[in-house]
């Protein structure tokens, strides 16, 4: 395996070979996706004010659930060098990081919730995965909502 450079907005980061994974198939993508799930829950559905209150994920819209989805394997399966080298990276420095966690960083970064890639010691990978997940990006922010039809969708 040879190193990956990976180009974000702000840097390029050169990743050497231990680091890198080339395919997505090495990222558990059911974990990210719980991960993602577990993180909107907790952000917009603790309490009664909250969005969502109450919800399960049964009560996503199939479409919704389906948009959710196919964004965080659309992520795992775009990044998946930068994401591998954030385990790598962790395992490295003790640091207990997984797919799970991934997938919540993903939301809570997006979604600006104060935590997020930049905030889990990964130096300047986390930052790069931050990056992607700012402002004017392919993983905009995210406000989930409960339809009147009980259902919950992205407003």
């Amino acid at each position: 395996m040879t190193s990956v450079t990976y180009e974000t907005p702000e840097a390029t980061i050169t990743l050497p070979p231990e680091y890198a994974a080339d395919d997505a198939e090495a990222i558990d993508a059911k974990a990210f996706i719980s991960g993602y799930i577990d993180a909107l829950f907790f952000t917009e559905g603790l309490y009664e004010e909250d969005a969502i209150y109450g919800a399960h994920l049964d009560d996503f819209a199939p479409d919704t659930l389906d948009e959710l989805r196919e964004d965080c394997l659309r992520f795992v399966n775009e990044h998946a060098p930068l994401l591998r080298a954030a385990f790598v990276f962790a395992e490295r420095k003790g640091i207990d990081y997984d797919a799970e966690r991934a997938g919540a960083d993903l939301l809570f970064t997006r979604n600006r919730h104060g935590a997020g890639y930049w905030d889990r010691g990964l130096g300047a990978i986390g930052d790069a995965l931050s990056e992607l997940c700012r402002g004017d990006t392919d993983w905009p922010e995210v406000t989930p909502c409960m339809g009147d039809d009980g259902r919950v969708y992205f407003c």
